[in-house]
């Protein structure tokens, strides 16, 4: 769940930096025809947006944020063996859900997956009892 709010967040901050990049792009190219600047001014803000300004923006906004408290979790199924044994996938998500709760007792668990052919139970059943 942590990495999904990670990556829906930065995928928002890259958007909003590159929007604000091509609107900064769209003034010099405003003030150009406006003959406001010249020609060697505007080639040069082009090459500051691009070469410094665009790859500090990417940089910035693939650090790791905070994740967001006070959040519910959803923990997706996957592979069980037992109503106590589960696969590595699913292992992995109760755990991270679990280090989560345990930082935000306000939030709550939904534990999803059904059973498959393969399967002796539920995988909701065998996260529950994790």
């Amino acid at each position: 769940m942590e990495e999904g709010i990670l990556v829906k967040d930065s995928i928002q901050t890259v958007v909003s930096q590159i929007f604000i990049m091509f609107l900064l792009m769209f003034l010099g190219h405003l003030l150009y025809r406006r003959k406001m600047i010249d020609e060697r001014f505007s080639k040069q803000l082009s090459a500051l947006l691009l070469n410094i300004v665009t790859p500090a923006v990417l940089i910035i906004s693939y650090q790791a944020a905070a994740v967001p408290q006070g959040l519910n979790v959803v923990v997706l199924g996957a592979q069980v063996y037992s109503a106590e044994r589960m696969g590595q996938s699913l292992s992995g998500r109760v755990d991270r859900a679990a280090e989560y709760l345990l930082a935000n007792p306000e939030s709550q668990c939904i534990v999803t997956g059904g059973q498959g052919s393969n399967e002796p139970c539920p995988e909701a059943l065998t996260a529950k009892n994790a």
